[in-house]
């Protein structure tokens, strides 16, 4: 069956994502504010979740937490364009990703985004846009706009349903073990690139310039 799809995760598979960086950025954000970044970060780790798979909105949930730590309207304005400033400026891409995308658009495949998240679309195009990528895709699923998350196999359905593929013609290109294995269970083949753990895809991409090869190799 021909490979007519290859959708990939978002943060540590086309960019590296800055945990340290981003740590460090909230605090010294919230502490010229006179606010406890230890406080903030405990309301999010119970929020995060429900924003993640889009039953309640990133605006609603910052709104609470700005509350919760005695700051304004004015102090959130500042915190939302701080934090685009922030993924313009960190969120790099890996090497070879350009290229790669490039040419498999060349190549006749559909792109697209499947990232865990609880930054909407439309914000998602803007970081894509900045990094040079927005153009090779041809859909972006943000989890908090389906609501679903991986591995949840309506996540990956998402994806295909709006394409109008079988699994079989699908590639999933990804880094977590639950997240391939997610894929694998539906029959998508699944590429791993950046793992860490012991996952177990179709195939491993030392570089991400091996994609194209290997997914040519799937036909």
């Amino acid at each position: 069956m021909a490979i007519k799809l290859v959708f990939f995760d978002y943060g540590d598979c086309l960019v590296k994502l800055p945990k340290d960086g981003w740590m460090v950025f909230a605090n010294e954000f919230f502490s010229k504010r006179g606010a406890d970044w230890r406080k903030q970060a405990e309301i999010w780790k119970e929020l995060k979740p429900l924003v993640n798979k889009g039953s309640l909105p990133l605006s609603e949930a910052q709104e609470r937490i700005f509350k919760e730590l005695g700051l304004g309207e004015k102090e959130l304005l500042e915190w939302r364009y701080a934090d685009l400033q922030f993924h313009f400026d960190h969120y790099h891409l890996f090497p070879g990703v350009k290229e790669t995308l490039a040419r498999l658009k060349d190549g006749g495949y559909k792109l697209a985004i499947l990232s865990d998240s609880v930054t909407a679309s439309s914000v998602r195009l803007k970081i894509m846009e900045h990094q040079g990528i927005r153009t090779f895709f041809d859909a972006d699923f943000q989890s908090c706009d389906i609501g679903a998350v991986k591995p949840e196999p309506c996540a990956y359905e998402a994806v295909l349903e709006h394409f109008g593929v079988k699994p079989g013609e699908a590639v999933f290109v990804g880094h977590e073990k639950e997240e391939i294995d997610g894929a694998k269970a539906l029959g998508i083949k699944t590429i791993g690139f950046n793992v860490k753990d012991d996952s177990e895809p179709d195939a491993i991409a030392e570089n991400f310039a091996d994609i194209l090869e290997i997914v040519e190799s799937f036909r």
